[in-house]
Parts: C-alpha cells; sequence; structure tokens
C-alpha cells in the first residue's frame, strides 16, 4: 500500500511502524510504503518501478481534502488516520 503523506519529520521506518499499528486488526495483510508528497516526486523523478506501477495500476482508496490532485477517490475511505499518522514526541515536562 503506497501512502502519500504531508510533510514530516519522521523517518520512513517510524512511519511504517505506525501505520502498522493503526491497521493492526484490519484482517489485511499488505505491506506499507509511507512517502511524503516531496520524496514520492523524487522517486519518480528516479524512475522508481514502484511509483511507475502505482502511477499506471494503482486506485485511490482515499484522499483527504486539499491533495494535490483533484480527482475524487475511486473507493469509500474506510480507515480514517490523523492528520500525520506519526504522533508528536511529547516535549519536556
Amino acid at each position: 500500500m503506497l501512502v502519500v503523506l504531508r510533510p514530516t519529520k519522521h523517518g520512513f521506518l517510524d512511519r511504517i511502524g505506525e501505520l502498522s499499528r493503526h491497521l493492526a486488526g484490519v484482517g489485511l495483510g499488505c505491506d506499507i510504503f509511507p512517502y511524503t508528497e516531496s520524496e514520492l516526486d523524487d522517486l519518480r523523478r528516479e524512475g522508481s518501478a514502484l511509483v511507475r506501477a502505482a502511477d499506471r495500476e494503482g486506485i485511490v482508496l482515499a484522499r483527504r481534502e486539499g491533495s494535490r490532485q483533484g480527482e475524487q477517490p475511486l473507493l469509500p475511505a474506510t480507515l480514517s488516520f490523523p492528520a500525520d499518522p506519526c504522533p508528536k514526541e511529547p516535549g519536556p515536562s
């Protein structure tokens, strides 16, 4: 599952872990590829096979209001994620 995120300070592996926790119990086994829009643009310029396949064959499951492309989702969203799926680290007490 390719997940396109807004900019975040969280690393790629942290994003995978956090999204995996959100998807736990859904009954859907899949690999998660959580890229920011900027990272996805870089991969597209580099000719990534994953991104080419997603651009060619991908199905949009959900889209947030304000996302870059003006298309409507092809399928209704059944999952809800926080605006930044990687919560902020607690500050000093």
